[in-house]
């Protein structure tokens, strides 16, 4: 099965609120207010049908998910340490320039 969802990032930095901005795919996508670093998170709340160990342990593989998400051309961990990864992508949509992007990411339950 491959999912195809616009993007996905996580962000290492915790919003206080988080305003709703689209739907697409089962998902959910919202985005927080901007931090002292001008960074802005962004979470996905996603309704699949499939168990949850099944997509936790395809999620929890970062270097995978270009895989299962359609703009991703490329995603490599560059590092991980105790508290999540470092994770490299490379966004591609035709017409678009590409976006290149460092995300923090770890798994939650």
């Amino acid at each position: 099965m491959q999912w195809i969802l616009p993007f996905l990032a996580t962000s290492a930095m915790a919003a206080d609120s988080w305003i709703e901005v689209t739907h697409r795919d089962g998902c959910t996508y919202y985005v927080g207010e901007k931090n002292d670093s001008a960074l802005v998170p962004v979470r996905a709340s996603c309704d699949w049908p499939l168990s949850a160990t099944k997509l936790q342990h395809l999620l929890s593989q970062f270097d995978n998910h270009h895989l299962y998400f359609e703009l991703l051309e490329l995603s490599n961990v560059l590092s991980t340490d105790g508290d999540g990864s470092l994770v490299y992508q490379l966004h591609r949509l035709m017409g678009m320039p590409d976006r290149e992007v460092v995300v923090r990411m770890w798994a939650a339950a």
